[in-house]
C-alpha cells in the first residue's frame, strides 16, 4: 500500500481500508503530534475517475479520529464525496420579502385607485303633492356629479294617503296619513347620509290656486307640512324644501323630466348616440287641475326659462294654464251649463253619454277655485241639478271650446294675457312631443297603446275612436267598472281642442305626439327634473379622480412585472434546494 493513496477495486475501496497516517516533515507519528497529520481517502465517481480529498487537521484540536468518525458514509461503505451545497438563507429571504412586497404593492394600488374614485351618494326625496294624490320619490346620485349635475337615478318611490289640501287645519290627520310615506323614504336613505338628505316638497295647481286667493291659510298648511318633516324625521330645516311650485317652472321642470329620462340631457362621453333622443322633446302635462307645454326656441325673445345641465344650456319657452286641467276644465263647463240653463234644475249635458242622469251639488260644482267667479252670475242657485246626457260631439266640442275662448272677447278666466285666443304656432312649435298624464291615460284608454307604453296616433284615428265612443248609449256603458266612464267624451273633445286649437298641431305634427307614461321605468312628471336641477346647486364631493387610469395601469403593470421575477427567483432557489437535498 503506497503511502498517502489506497489502492482500491472497481468500485472503490471501503474507508477503513484506504485510511492511513501520513508523516510530517519532521517525522513524528505520534497522536499527540496530531497537526501534522492528514486524512487520505479515495472514492470513485459515476465516471470510473478517482477522486482525492485531503483533510488537514491544521491546529485543531479535535484528535484525527474524530475528524473521520465525522465523515459521511453511504449504504456501501464509502465516504459520500458529494459537495454539500447550503443554499444561502439571506438571499431566500430577501426573495420571499421581495414577493411580499409586490403583493403589497398591487393589493395598496387598486384599493387606493377605486377608494380614490370612490364617492359616496347624495340622496334626494321629492314629494309630487299634486290635486289629486301626493307620491314621494327617492334618488340618489354620484357625489363628484358629471360636468356640474348630479346623474341621478331613481330608487324607489310610493303614492302617500291624502293630498296637501285635505289636511287643511288637521296636523294630527298630517302626521299620521303620511307617516308611513316618510318612514319608507328613511329606509332607502343610509343613517350616516340621512342628514345630508335634500327634501323637496312641491305642491302644485290646487295649492296655487289656494294660495290666489287666501294666502295666510295656504302659508299655514306650508308651515304644518314643515313642522312634520323637521320635527318628526329630525331633519335640517335647511335641507327641507316646501314650495309652491310656479305654473311655468312646473312646465320647465317637466321638459327636463322628459328629456333626461330619454338620454337626451346626457353628454356623449356617459352616453352612446344609439341610446339617446336624436333632440329634445316638447313636453305636455295634463294634470287635473292645469296644463302645461313647454320646448326650446332658438329666440332669446320668446324664451322665459333658462336651465342648465351638465354643462349644456338650454333657453325655453314654458307656459302653465291655470284651471285648464282635465278635471277642473270638465268642471268649469258644467258650471257654464248650469249659468245657462235658463234658471232650469235640470241641466242638458252634451258631453255626457245618451240616457246618462246624474245629481250633482251646487257645492260640488261652484265650491272650487276655479269655478267661484261664476256662482256670481246671475240665475237661480238650487241644492242639487240634474245632469242628463246627450252624447251630441259636436255640441261637446263647441262647449269645450268656450272654456278657452270667451264670446264677448275677455280673456278667459285664469288667463290673464289671453294665451288661449292665439295659438302658439307662430312659436316655431317642431320637433318631437311628449305627452303624459292625462293625455296617457285617455288615449290608453281608447285602445290608441296597443298594449305599449308608447304609441303614437294620427287625429284622423284619434278623432274617429272618440267620436264613436261618445256615440254609445249610457245602457252599453254602465257594466263597465271604470268609474271614469261617463267622462271619457269630454276627455277625447278636450284634448282634440287642446292640441290643435290651442297648441296649433297640425295633423301631421299630431302624429309625432308620443303619450307616455313612462320611459325605461321612470314615470314622467315634474319631479325627477326638479332632482336634477337641485343637483346644480349643490357642491360637488369630488370633481376630479386623484389617481387617473393611466398612472393606475401603469404602476399596476410594473409592480406585475416585479413580483413576477421575485416569484420566478423563489422558485429558482426552492427547486435547486431540493434537487440538492435528493441527490
Amino acid at each position: 500500500m503506497a503511502v498517502g493513496r489506497g489502492s482500491r477495486g472497481s468500485r472503490g475501496s471501503p474507508v477503513e481500508g484506504q485510511k492511513s497516517l501520513l508523516k510530517g516533515d519532521n517525522g513524528a507519528t505520534d497522536d499527540e503530534n496530531d497537526e501534522a497529520w492528514t486524512v487520505s481517502y479515495n472514492k470513485g465517481n459515476e465516471n470510473g475517475v478517482d477522486r482525492k480529498r485531503q483533510i488537514t487537521n491544521g491546529a485543531s484540536s479535535r484528535s484525527i479520529q474524530d475528524k473521520i468518525e465525522d465523515l459521511e458514509v453511504d449504504d456501501h461503505g464509502f465516504v459520500d464525496q458529494t459537495p454539500v451545497v447550503k443554499p444561502n438563507r439571506k438571499l431566500f429571504i430577501l426573495i420571499v420579502v421581495g414577493v411580499a412586497l409586490g403583493v403589497g404593492a398591487i393589493v395598496s394600488v387598486v384599493v387606493f385607485y377605486f377608494r380614490s374614485s370612490y364617492v359616496p351618494n347624495n340622496y334626494i326625496i321629492v314629494v309630487d303633492a299634486g290635486s289629486s294624490h301626493t307620491k314621494l320619490n327617492v334618488f340618489h346620485y354620484r357625489g363628484d356629479k358629471v360636468n356640474g349635475t348630479g346623474k341621478i337615478e331613481q330608487l324607489d318611490f310610493m303614492e302617500c294617503n291624502g293630498t296637501v289640501m285635505s289636511f287643511m287645519y288637521d296636523y294630527e290627520r298630517m302626521r299620521t296619513s303620511w307617516t308611513p310615506c316618510f318612514q319608507f323614504a328613511k329606509e332607502k336613505v343610509p343613517e350616516d347620509r340621512w342628514d345630508k338628505t335634500e327634501v323637496y316638497f312641491g305642491a302644485t295647481a290646487e295649492l296655487r290656486q289656494f294660495q290666489t286667493t287666501q294666502p295666510e291659510k295656504a302659508e299655514r298648511l306650508l308651515n304644518d307640512v314643515r313642522t312634520f318633516l323637521n320635527e318628526t324625521y329630525d331633519l335640517s330645516p335647511d335641507r327641507t324644501h316646501v314650495l309652491i311650485l310656479d305654473g311655468s317652472e312646473e312646465g320647465a321642470l317637466a321638459w327636463a323630466t322628459v328629456n333626461f329620462i330619454t338620454k337626451s340631457l346626457l353628454p356623449d362621453n356617459i352616453t352612446s348616440s344609439s341610446d339617446r333622443a336624436p333632440q329634445t322633446y316638447g313636453s305636455i302635462d295634463l294634470g287635473g287641475s292645469s296644463t302645461q307645454i313647454a320646448f326650446t326656441t332658438q329666440d332669446p325673445a320668446e324664451a322665459n326659462f333658462h336651465l342648465t345641465f351638465f354643462g349644456a344650456q338650454y333657453q325655453l319657452f314654458s307656459k302653465s294654464f291655470r284651471c285648464r286641467g282635465k278635471g277642473e276644465a270638465h268642471r268649469l263647463l258644467k258650471a257654464q251649463l248650469v249659468t245657462q240653463s235658463k234658471n232650469s234644475q235640470f241641466v242638458i249635458h252634451p258631453c255626457y253619454p245618451r240616457g246618462l242622469v246624474t245629481n250633482e251639488s251646487h257645492t260640488d260644482i261652484f265650491s272650487a277655485q276655479c269655478t267661484g267667479y261664476l256662482d256670481k252670475e246671475k240665475f237661480v242657485h238650487r241644492p242639487r241639478y240634474q245632469l242628463q246626457g246627450t252624447g251630441d260631439v259636436d255640441q261637446c266640442r263647441a262647449h269645450v271650446r268656450k272654456i278657452f275662448a270667451d264670446p264677448t272677447g275677455k280673456c278667459p278666466f285664469q288667463d290673464e294675457d289671453c294665451s288661449f285666443n292665439s295659438q302658439l304656432k307662430p312659436m316655431n312649435i317642431s320637433g318631437p312631443f311628449m305627452g303624459f298624464a292625462g293625455l296617457y291615460f285617455v288615449m290608453d284608454f281608447f285602445n290608441l297603446s296597443n298594449g305599449e307604453d308608447r304609441m303614437t296616433s294620427n287625429l284622423t284615428n284619434f278623432r274617429e275612436v272618440y267620436r264613436r265612443h261618445c256615440n254609445q248609449p249610457w245602457s252599453n256603458l254602465s257594466s263597465s267598472t271604470n268609474r271614469f266612464m261617463k267622462g271619457y267624451c269630454f276627455d277625447g273633445n278636450y284634448i282634440d281642442v287642446l292640441l290643435t286649437e290651442v297648441y296649433g298641431f297640425s295633423d301631421e305634427e299630431f302624429g309625432k305626439i308620443e303619450f307616455r307614461k313612462s320611459v325605461n321605468g321612470v314615470s314622467t312628471g315634474w319631479a325627477v327634473g326638479l332632482a336634477l336641477n337641485s343637483t346644480n346647486a349643490v357642491v360637488a364631493e369630488l370633481e376630479i379622480e386623484p389617481f387617473s387610469r393611466a398612472f393606475f395601469l401603469a404602476f399596476l403593470v410594473i409592480f406585475a412585472v416585479f413580483l413576477l421575477l421575485a416569484v420566478s427567483f423563489l422558485c429558482r432557489g426552492v427547486r435547486r434546494s431540493f434537487r440538492d437535498s435528493s441527490i
